[in-house]
């Protein structure tokens, strides 16, 4: 993993436990550091409100899709899962991308909630 993809308060695994990143050195080594996958459980976390949609009106086709307050125009596009696999932002596979790119979109951190 590389150190300069992470910020203060970002979550990563580090030696198979979950920590919060709670400060940054230049002599900071990756050593043992990895990104912790972006799963259902860390975006429920993070607030997000889980909704199953049909489309088309095809009850067999059906998508989970992830909305971030009570609002639908609060929806991050692109988090959505199809078939068990996150599809859109194939990107963001990791909970500290998803916290990076909510800040850089918000200017606000996504936080445990």
């Amino acid at each position: 993993m590389d150190v300069k993809e992470l910020r203060v308060g970002n979550w990563i695994n580090e030696y198979g436990a979950e920590i919060e990143v709670a400060y940054l050195s230049w002599d900071d080594k990756s050593e043992g550091c990895s990104g912790i996958p972006l799963t259902e459980e860390w975006l429920l976390k993070f607030g997000f409100v889980k909704e199953e949609l049909t489309i088309d009106g095809n009850s067999s086709y059906k998508k989970v899709f992830y909305f971030l307050g009570t609002n639908k125009e609060d929806f991050v596009e692109g988090l959505y899962w199809d078939n068990d696999e996150m599809t859109g932002y194939e990107h963001v596979k990791h909970v500290h991308t998803l916290q990076n790119l909510y800040f850089a979109l918000t200017g606000e951190e996504l936080t445990i909630r």
